[in-house]
C-alpha cells in the first residue's frame, strides 16, 4: 500500500473526476462501470510443465472478465477499482486450470491545491510468469 501527497489544481481534480463519468460505459446511481473482457491468451503451451528434457504440450486459452469502477464523492473524493480475473484453460492438464482474481483500488482526495491518494492492490495467482518476459 502507498500514500503520497501530489500538488494539483482545483481544475484538475475536477477533470479527473469528470473524465471517470464521461468515459463510463454505466452509470448506477452515482456509481460509475466500464465492464471490460478479453482473450489474453489462445494456443499451444509446448512446454506445460518447463521441464528440460520432457516436454508436455497443450492447448490452453486465458478469459479475462472485469470492470473498471469510479465512484465520486462530493467532487472532494473518487474512489476507482479494476477488479477482474484470468481464467486459465488447459485441455488436457485439468489441474492447471485456475481463477486468478486481480483488485486495484484507488482513493484520491482533493484539498485545494493537494491531491492526496493511497491504492491497495490483490492478486491470487496461480500461473507463473512464460519465459518471454526477461
Amino acid at each position: 500500500m502507498t500514500l503520497a501527497c501530489l500538488c494539483a489544481g482545483r481544475a484538475s481534480a475536477q477533470a479527473e473526476i469528470d473524465d471517470a463519468r464521461k468515459n463510463a460505459r454505466l452509470n448506477l446511481d452515482g456509481l460509475y462501470v466500464t465492464p471490460t473482457f478479453q482473450l489474453k491468451e489462445f494456443g499451444l503451451d509446448s512446454n506445460v510443465f518447463n521441464t528440460p528434457g520432457e516436454q508436455s504440450p497443450d492447448f490452453t486459452f486465458t478469459l479475462a472478465p472485469g470492470a473498471k469502477l469510479a465512484l465520486p464523492i462530493a467532487r472532494r473524493a473518487l474512489v476507482t477499482a479494476t477488479v477482474g480475473v484470468d481464467l486459465v484453460y488447459f485441455a488436457r492438464y485439468a489441474n492447471q486450470r485456475s481463477a486468478n482474481p486481480d483488485v486495484t483500488v484507488r482513493a484520491s482526495g482533493f484539498l485545494h491545491r493537494i491531491t492526496l491518494f493511497t491504492d491497495a492492490s490483490y492478486v491470487n495467482s496461480r500461473q507463473r510468469l512464460n519465459q518471454e518476459i526477461a
